[in-house]
């Protein structure tokens, strides 16, 4: 089909395309297309139209010599503030809409929808403090919309406290603040933690106690609690080590459910009388560390899923001379510890264990814990065989 076309002032008849250079190579050839529709939602379906080189085609493709069109980068800038390192993830994430139309009696009716679509970016900043600092809050100004960045933008955060207190809090490690058996995410008991996506996946927890009057933790870290129920996310250290623990009692489903935890040091927690499913489907737990742990002088012992089924549970150490600590049945799946997990207790105390009614059924398990290479740091509990 051929047209009239002006350009630069003058007239021309009978014209089939016109080829227009491209800056970065190669022209692009314009002309009227009478059995195609040039919408972008056509050429999104992959429907034929004629590209730069006036080629009758399908698809989205770039002429020879031209180059496909990028989106603008965004500038982010991450202004650090002192005693403290802002680490920020993003995750590209397409945004738009689309408007639909219902299919009609009418054989003209417009049955095509298109899409405006642009491409945005979420982000997830966390701020680590340094040892003896409170960390700030994370800041972020700039081009967003939705929560989502959209354009240039600068994250940083608020400034760091030094803690007066003394704590020495480890590095990289998130506070949360303890009192009367709830969690808060400030020291000044403001903001609960009531919700798992306030912190990272996989985050490291240092537990600071402000009142040191908890008597219970039952289903304090379990993911799927029902005040949890807006996040799954799970950390894999928690370090109790400025926790009160001798009014703690209750440890029910305390750490059941969550999949990244990788052990746990319970020493000092010696009067706990509640530990049903404490460990419940932890599916990376692989060592726990208990010393004053005791409750074989209870008329009812109830271990039931405590460690079950914790498939990657390698070691539990007793470190008690003392049968203080018993399972109801070692070696039972569900009341006792998975049969992957060696039973490390102190030389001294190994035919005590042995001939316990309750370990016995395991013997063949319990090992003298002085073999076995012991460290516990910061909430970890790590154990290797000695080199024979």
């Amino acid at each position: 089909m051929k047209v009239d076309v002006k350009m630069a002032g003058n007239s021309y008849s009978g014209v089939p395309s016109v080829l227009i250079p491209l800056k970065s190579g190669g022209k692009a050839r314009f002309c009227e297309v009478s059995d195609t529709t040039a919408k972008a939602s056509d050429v999104a379906q992959g429907k034929t139209f004629y590209d730069a080189d006036g080629n009758y085609t399908e698809g989205t493709r770039t002429g020879s010599g031209g180059t496909a069109a990028e989106a603008a980068p965004y500038r982010v800038t991450i202004q650090q503030v002192p005693h403290q390192t802002i680490e920020v993830t993003f995750t590209p994430q397409v945004t738009g809409n689309l408007t639909g139309f219902k299919k009609s009696g009418s054989q003209s009716a417009e049955l095509t929808s298109e899409a405006n679509l642009a491409l945005s970016y979420a982000f997830d900043a966390e701020v680590i403090a340094d040892s003896g600092w409170i960390k700030g809050n994370p800041t972020i100004s700039g081009a967003l919309k939705n929560g989502l960045i959209c354009g240039d933008v600068v994250i940083s955060a608020t400034e760091a406290i030094e803690d007066a207190s003394g704590l020495r809090m480890p590095v990289g490690y998130i506070p949360l603040y303890l009192s009367d058996g709830c969690l808060y995410m400030d020291k000044d008991l403001q903001g609960k933690f009531n919700n798992k996506s306030l912190v990272k996946d996989g985050a490291k927890l240092f537990i600071v106690d402000i009142t040191k009057n908890t008597t219970s933790m039952n289903g304090m870290f379990n993911p799927s609690k029902v005040s949890f129920a807006e996040g799954t996310l799970a950390e894999s250290v928690i370090d109790f080590s400025n926790v009160e623990k001798g009014a703690i009692t209750d440890l029910g489903v305390a750490f059941a459910g969550n999949q990244k935890l990788e052990s746990l040091d319970l020493s000092g927690f010696g009067n706990v009388t509640a530990m049903y499913s404490m460990c419940a489907f932890c599916s990376s737990l692989k060592c726990v560390y208990i010393d004053t742990l005791s409750n074989s002088k209870n008329k009812t012992i109830n271990t039931y899923h405590m460690f079950a089924p914790c498939s990657s549970l390698e070691y539990l150490i007793i470190d008690n001379v003392n049968v203080d600590f018993v399972m109801q049945d070692a070696a039972d799946a569900d009341k006792g510890v998975p049969a992957s997990a060696k039973i490390l207790v102190p030389r001294a105390a190994l035919d005590a264990y042995k001939a316990d009614s309750h370990w016995k059924s395991a013997a063949d398990r319990i090992l003298p814990m002085e073999d076995f290479n012991i460290v516990r740091k910061d909430g970890r509990v790590t154990v290797t065989p000695k080199a024979v």
